[in-house]
């Protein structure tokens, strides 16, 4: 036991640790480098492994102050760097659990005091008989790996189980032919959320936009529906489609209240969603994998979830996107409504802002932004506050322990968009770290005692011995060669 405790509180395991944690590190550089922030996240600053390297270095400084005494006087300089390292710690594993990061979207004129978090969360609830029940875990999902997580909730005396199965990250969904499969359409559209290749199956009716797309469902009177047989393509729609042939140009209507031919390569106009269909497949399915020439921000990440309760079981592909709030998607199991989602979550803040006007300038005779800045109202009813505050670069708003920093603006400069941060106690010990180790070697430069000193001492012995034979060596040689 002895033995353990000595290795346990030693200078050789700090060095050891030292060692882990600049290997550790790099290794998360290239991973990031090459797979994205998330993977390094799952495969490195948040595995369990990682934690135990970080506990074990606070349990080592502690317990090497308090075995060697480096809190006497005359350790004062060694005490001050130990603790340095040890504050150093403490405020990063405080950040790693307690941290908080997200973001704030506000236009002119609006209030909010709701955060979008940064991280992601599987997230499930449940309701039968009026009885409601929801569980979460954050996902730090890795393209190293399967990803596999569960959740479970016991309602209505039965365990509801959803499972991440895999995450595909920087999603696409292609038709491809499969001679035992079903009637598939391959759809190029363009809307809010930008272009993306949304494939339409039978299996279920997919929201494009605003609107419900179905194949081979005419019971869908509120939404697109798609008639798909071996020779053609049929298209009904709630709301009149101007359609162009891409090849001569020619613009029709059609009108709503029946079915009209659907032509490969034609652009479709539904009141401002845009639609081209690429491909058709009498009988195939739908493949969804990695698009290696997007970018990240730019495309979803498709999950595979199980839903099971019983004998009962579904599954289905979740498109989602990172940093943003994600419609969960609804099924019924044994009579048990169930909402799924994964993605960024809504945390409420105890207070408000109010945007009253976001300014941009711009360098002369350029576009480009020199300076931007929100005026807001800040409203604590608790607190009894209600006060003008500005946020801009290096100016950021304090309150209750977040802080919100000017990050960016909506396009028509009618928005704003704060990073926000909590995490006032890492914060703040992590600083005091620092703080302690510009004190250590200031201590180490004027404690007489010190390393820094003894070395100093060594060196004049050494340079004054150097002078000594030096001045012998030209006695020595001005008797052996007079002039």
């Amino acid at each position: 036991m002895k033995k353990a405790l000595s290795f346990l509180f030693s200078t050789s395991l700090m060095a050891v640790l030292i060692l882990l944690f600049a290997f550790s590190i790099a290794v998360a550089t290239f991973i990031e480098n090459d797979f994205g922030t998330q993977t390094a996240r799952a495969a490195i600053y948040n595995a369990w492994w990682f934690n135990l390297l970080l506990f074990t270095g606070i349990f080592n400084l502690t317990g090497t102050i308090i075995i060697n005494r480096l809190y006497r006087k005359e350790k004062r300089s060694i005490f001050t760097f130990h603790l340095a390292f040890l504050l150093i710690l403490t405020g990063a594993a405080i950040t790693r659990f307690f941290g908080f990061e997200g973001y704030m979207h506000i236009r002119e004129g609006d209030s909010s005091n709701r955060i979008i978090s940064s991280d992601n969360y599987f997230m499930m609830s449940a309701s039968s008989n009026g009885e409601h029940r929801s569980a979460e875990k954050k996902i730090y999902f890795s393209k190293m790996s399967g990803n596999y997580n569960k959740l479970d909730i016991k309602i209505d005396d039965q365990i509801i189980r959803a499972e991440c199965l895999e995450i595909i990250p920087d999603a696409i969904e292609v038709a491809i032919q499969d001679a035992s499969g079903k009637p598939v359409v391959e759809l190029v559209v363009s809307a809010t959320a930008g272009r993306q290749t949304v494939v339409i199956t039978q299996d279920g009716p997919r929201i494009i936009g605003n609107l419900l797309f179905t194949l081979n469902d005419s019971s869908n009177s509120k939404g697109v529906d798609i008639q798909a047989d071996e020779n053609e393509l049929k298209i009904k729609s709630p709301i009149d489609v101007t359609v162009m042939d891409m090849a001569t140009q020619q613009v029709d209507t059609l009108e709503t209240g029946g079915y009209h031919p659907l032509k490969l390569m034609s652009l479709y106009n539904l009141n401002g969603l845009m639609m081209v269909p690429r491909t058709f497949f009498p009988a195939g399915k739908l493949e969804v994998k990695t698009d290696e020439n997007s970018r990240s921000e730019e495309m979803p990440d498709a999950v595979l979830i199980r839903i099971s309760s019983g004998n009962g079981s579904r599954t289905l592909r979740y498109f989602a996107y990172e940093n943003a709030l994600n419609e969960p998607v609804n099924i019924v199991l044994n009579d048990v409504s169930i909402d799924i989602s994964y993605g960024s979550k809504m945390v409420p803040v105890p207070f408000e802002l109010m945007l009253t006007e976001f300014l941009l300038e711009r360098y002369p005779g350029s576009n480009s932004p020199s300076s931007f800045e929100s005026k807001i109202i800040l409203t604590d009813h608790s607190a009894g506050i209600r006060e003008n505050r500005r946020v801009y670069m290096n100016n950021v708003l304090k309150h209750k322990g977040y802080r919100f920093y000017q990050s960016s603006y909506d396009t028509d400069e009618k928005g704003t968009v704060f990073s926000v941060n909590r995490d006032y106690a890492g914060t703040f010990i992590t600083y005091a770290g620092y703080l302690l180790l510009a004190a250590g070697i200031v201590f180490s430069l004027m404690n007489r005692n010190s390393r820094f000193r003894k070395l100093s001492a060594e060196l004049d012995t050494i340079r004054q011995s150097g002078k000594q034979v030096l001045f012998s060596l030209l006695l020595l040689f001005s008797a052996a060669f007079p002039f």
